[in-house]
């Protein structure tokens, strides 16, 4: 007989020569199905929130204003952001009591194989009943003109 071919039960041949690419194929199932649940525990259970802080301070440091942000929702698939009742202060030479943005929600949603490489790519960004105040000085200067420096 072959080398590549064995009996099996009831006489009939079985063809084993595909035998190791049928076993890496049911390993590398097996595999992604463990990183999908894992994905889907880690979002059910990570909490978005108690880095709002972080979040926000870093915001404020890249944009140069003050940047208000509500309750926040993190899911996997698709790689989303959702920020509730987001707010960025005007530029204070502008002297305004009015926020430069704000919106009731904030959508942001990643491409998720640049992740892998820690690289974020923005696939969406949508917002929900936005504002955004803008106004122009005397000398022609636009007041967003000075965010992120």
């Amino acid at each position: 007989w072959p080398s590549s071919v064995l009996l099996a039960p009831a006489g009939r041949k079985t063809d084993v020569s595909n035998f190791g690419q049928v076993k890496s194929r049911r390993l590398a199932e097996r595999t992604r199905s463990i990183i999908i649940v894992a994905a889907l525990v880690f979002a059910a259970t990570f909490d978005v929130n108690r880095y709002r802080a972080t979040i926000q301070s870093e915001l404020e440091n890249r944009l140069g204003r003050k940047v208000t942000l509500g309750d926040m929702h993190l899911s996997v698939f698709p790689p989303r952001l959702r920020v509730l009742n987001i707010s960025i202060s005007d530029d204070p030479r502008f002297s305004t009591q009015k926020p430069f943005v704000q919106a009731q929600q904030l959508d942001v949603s990643v491409k998720l194989l640049p992740l892998l490489t820690k690289s974020v790519q923005i696939d969406s960004l949508g917002l929900k009943r936005p504002s955004v105040e803008l106004i122009k000085n005397k000398q022609g200067v636009w007041n967003f003109v000075s965010l992120g420096r």
